[in-house]
């Protein structure tokens, strides 16, 4: 199988995936009388779905980087990317429970269980592209791999603290949470050289 496919089939159900999670968002009953009290109450579940959108347009990100690096798809690679697939298909599940119990620290702890099962089966789609399934030339130079990898799964890390903290403060593990996303949208000065170097 081309790795264009499994992309192409990768694009498509993140896209469903993401485009789910607005159903998490409750409405007001048909009928009932709207005011403005009503619609900012809606806030901090548009808060939740939108840290989440967030969060899955980085593991999409994150996908098609670790692809780049990829020549072709054996039924190790299919399965693995099933697998993160999987794990995120789960994200709008835990952002609903998030959503309705915010200073729950059962639903803190599933949201970042789910999203610690979502890094760890992408950091091990990026070990496996890189090392099976790489660009003519050989694999990936082990330090550049360690090095990505590791920065992959830092954020297991910060949901894990998240965890920790939930029954004490839980508007600080939406910080937390937030954190991680903007490490990687507006990038820092080790990942971006490491990827640029590993592609060479």
């Amino acid at each position: 199988m081309t790795t264009s496919r499994l992309e192409a089939f990768s694009d498509g159900v993140i896209a469903i995936i993401i485009t789910l999670l607005v159903l998490e968002i409750h409405l007001p009953e048909a009928g009932e009388a709207l005011d403005w009290g009503l619609v900012i109450g809606l806030l901090p579940q548009v808060a939740i779905f939108a840290l989440s959108f967030v969060i899955i347009g980085t593991y999409w990100a994150a996908h098609h980087i670790f692809f780049s690096f990829a020549t072709r798809a054996d039924r190790w690679l299919i399965w693995l990317n099933l697998a993160l697939l999987f794990a995120i298909a789960l994200i709008p599940l835990a952002t609903g429970l998030l959503a309705g119990h915010p200073r729950d620290p059962v639903a803190v702890d599933l949201y970042a269980i789910v999203l610690s099962l979502a890094n760890c089966a992408g950091t091990a789609v990026f070990l496996y592209v890189t090392r099976r399934t790489g660009r003519e030339g050989g694999a990936m130079a082990a330090g550049h791999r360690a090095g990505i990898a590791a920065v992959h799964m830092a954020p297991v890390l910060v949901y894990a603290v998240a965890a920790v903290i939930a029954p004490v403060s839980p508007p600080a593990t939406l910080v937390l949470f937030a954190a991680v996303p903007a490490f990687f949208i507006f990038g820092h000065p080790l990942l971006s050289p490491m990827i640029e170097r590993a592609r060479g």
